[in-house]
């Protein structure tokens, strides 16, 4: 560790689920966060998608065929998203090219992703001090600076005018927004 990084915080600042974020700084100065899978994550994911397909399967077999959603197609998109929140290297390669295509464009700003020092389990971004778009969004539009009122606005513009995958987006997902998500998807499929 001391080979990639001159300090390391020895106490997280946030923590989720599958892991934890620290701060550190590199070698050559930069500051960064590096979000640290915990361990035996992708174990655990596994072996609890493993119990969700005995339970579809049994669902499957006493399903009388009446159903709002289908239920294994919703399983097979909450098992994508999981496996997907799991698999680093996708983090890595979408944050990349996020970057590539959105950094200071206007008044958006993107983390870098030090994809040398990153791997699976381990991302390393650049850190990127202020205030959250979440504290600008709570405020009352009327005694909003600038800059709140238009930083929507101007995010959704600037997203809605480029052609990017769908993969890039991937918020972190709890497995009731995925079933959500495939609910969502379901039944605008079911509708057509």
């Amino acid at each position: 560790m001391k080979e990639v990084f001159a300090s390391f915080d020895d106490q997280p600042f946030a923590s989720a689920s599958i892991g934890q974020t620290y701060h550190a700084r590199l070698h050559n100065g930069d500051q960064v966060v590096v979000k640290v899978q915990h361990q035996n994550v992708q174990e655990v994911v596994r072996t609890d998608l493993s119990l969700f397909d005995r339970a579809i399967h049994f669902l499957n077999v006493m399903s009388t065929g009446k159903s709002a959603i289908n239920i294994a197609h919703s399983y097979q998109e909450l098992r994508a998203s999981l496996l997907n929140e799991i698999d680093t290297e996708i983090e890595i390669k979408n944050g990349t090219e996020f970057y590539r295509l959105n950094d200071n464009d206007g008044i958006i700003q993107v983390p870098k992703v030090y994809r040398e020092y990153s791997a699976q389990g381990l991302l390393v971004n650049q850190a990127m001090p202020g205030t959250s778009i979440k504290n600008y969004l709570k405020q009352p539009v009327a005694n909003s600076k600038p800059n709140a009122t238009t930083l929507p606005r101007n995010w959704y513009a600037t997203l809605s005018s480029r052609s990017l995958p769908t993969t890039i987006f991937t918020p972190t997902r709890t497995p009731a927004t995925c079933f959500f998500i495939a609910y969502q998807l379901n039944s605008r499929r079911n509708s057509r």
